[in-house]
């Protein structure tokens, strides 16, 4: 009887394979089932945003029932792939500890949409606060004002100085000057947000 129990089993390695395959036919449902039956839970969990980000675009709905096995963390992150898979800022709301993390995500990929090809650290005070607040972040997110500074520095002011940084004031401050230094080590990364 055991010998044709663990004949039966499959490895983690042929769930995948099933979970891919069942995927490209449509098969969500049957994708994210061969998922949850892997052994190793990290890749279980893995396989299962995968799943869901996947059909997120067509069926966000669907996709999010497919988190809802997983434990609070693991729900929360593949919450935020639907999210960011259906392109529904909306979405972030039910992704739980990961929400800001989420619409951070989404304010990174706005930049392009609204900071200027001329724009200086100092002139889009303003329009970054109105933005911050659009995609449900308070302007005291430093992580939001380093996504902006990363953006403006590498994209229209690569030129821009310490003292440019130091007129902020102190959260946009602080998060210019991690910017600056970002673009040093790494100037060829505009919008990764880091």
């Amino acid at each position: 009887m055991i010998v044709l129990l663990l004949a039966c089993s499959k490895t983690d390695a042929e769930l995948t394979e099933a979970s891919i395959r069942l995927l490209s036919e449509g098969r969500s449902t049957a994708a994210a089932a061969a998922c949850l039956e892997m052994k190793e839970t990290r890749a279980a969990e893995e396989c299962t945003w995968h799943v869901a980000a996947s059909i997120a675009a067509s069926d966000d709905t669907k996709a999010a029932s497919i988190c809802a096995p997983l434990s609070e963390g693991s729900r929360d992150e593949c919450l935020f792939r639907v999210a960011e898979g259906a392109g529904r800022l909306d979405g972030c709301s039910a992704a739980g500890s990961l929400e800001r993390k989420c619409r951070l995500h989404f304010y990174r990929d706005g930049l392009a949409t609204w900071v200027s090809a001329d724009a200086r650290v100092g002139s889009v005070q303003a329009d970054a606060e109105a933005k911050m607040r659009e995609y449900g972040l308070e302007p005291d997110v430093e992580a939001a004002w380093f996504r902006t500074y990363r953006y403006v520095i590498g994209e229209t002011a690569s030129d821009t100085t310490t003292d440019e940084c130091s007129r902020l004031p102190q959260i946009p401050a602080t998060a210019c000057h991690r910017a600056l230094e970002a673009a040093e080590r790494s100037p060829d990364i505009h919008r990764s947000g880091g």
